[in-house]
């Protein structure tokens, strides 16, 4: 918008998110083949095999890591608090329904 004060030059028009993951589905194939090219040691321009490495990140989501955890204190807790608690939860679901279909009946 030419002629505001604090903004010159046209406006742009602002992409939705379907638009922007559509074009970028639509890089996949390019992408694919530079990431096939560099393995094969015909591409040697790291610029566009980390570009292309973002695009399928991007599109297809990132491959889920493992993570370890160090976690001080398990075994004073012991092996039974994980099923004393699913029994807890098992009885107030009970009481929960019982409280459900006496309120129901009446």
């Amino acid at each position: 918008m030419s002629g505001v004060k604090g903004r010159s030059g046209p406006r742009r028009k602002s992409k939705n998110r379907a638009d922007a993951h559509r074009s970028i589905v639509n890089m996949l194939p390019s992408a694919v083949i530079c990431i096939n090219e560099t393995i094969l040691k015909e591409n040697r321009d790291r610029l566009s095999f980390e570009a292309a490495v973002y695009t399928i990140d991007q599109a297809l989501g990132k491959a889920k890591q493992r993570t370890e955890i160090d976690v001080q204190g398990v075994d004073k807790l012991g092996a039974g608090v994980v099923t004393q608690l699913f029994k807890l939860l098992a009885e107030e679901r009970k009481k929960l329904i019982q409280e459900e279909t006496l309120q129901l009946t009446e």
